[in-house]
């Protein structure tokens, strides 16, 4: 499986903070045959 994500939201938790960061990624290519999750908006 082969995905092309525009505009994509990277989401970092820090475990030890509970803060949360959040990456803006203009593209993102998710290339494999595992993906485990895709959470759409």
């Amino acid at each position: 499986m082969n995905l092309v994500i525009k505009n994509a939201e990277e989401i970092v938790r820090n475990p030890e903070t509970k803060e949360e960061k959040v990456i803006k990624h203009e593209t993102v290519i998710v290339r494999g045959d595992n993906i485990i999750y895709v959470s759409p908006p």
